[in-house]
């Protein structure tokens, strides 16, 4: 005889364990969305002192899957895949063309990433803010 009572319980269990993952990646998406403008408007006021291009967001950045920033003619897009899941920036500009990947590990709490390089066994895991941070820096060092 099959026990329905037990594989109902199954199944809550395992939609209740994808909402979970789905909040935790929203949460981490919208921290970096947050982070990315903090870490633009500081690295603002330098490049500004500087005379330099400041980093500027294309509009529609505020809500969505996809942020598009720039910086002089370097641009960074940066995208969630949730399958995955990671958070990428596709960096390009006149002379280069570059990414930085953000494996998410949304069981952690707080919800964190590791960058993704040829030893990820010596990346540390960090918080959105820090993959603002690299994100921003980047595109500064890809700016012409």
């Amino acid at each position: 005889m099959a026990d329905y009572a037990k594989a109902a319980s199954d199944l809550k269990a395992r939609l209740d364990a994808k909402a979970r993952r789905t909040a935790n990646l929203d949460t981490f998406f919208e921290a970096l969305r947050v982070g990315l403008s903090d870490e633009a408007e500081q690295a603002n006021s330098a490049l500004t002192y500087e005379g330099a291009p400041t980093i500027e967001f294309k509009e529609g950045w505020s809500s969505g899957n996809i942020i598009v920033i720039t910086c002089g003619t370097a641009t960074a897009t940066v995208t969630q895949d949730r399958e995955a899941p990671n958070v990428a920036a596709s960096i390009t500009s006149e002379t280069s063309e570059k990414s930085v990947t953000f494996i998410i590990l949304p069981d952690e709490s707080p919800v964190t990433a590791q960058r993704v390089s040829l030893s990820p066994a010596t990346e540390p895991k960090i918080e959105p803010r820090a993959a603002a941070a690299t994100i921003i820096e980047e595109l500064i060092a890809s700016a012409p």
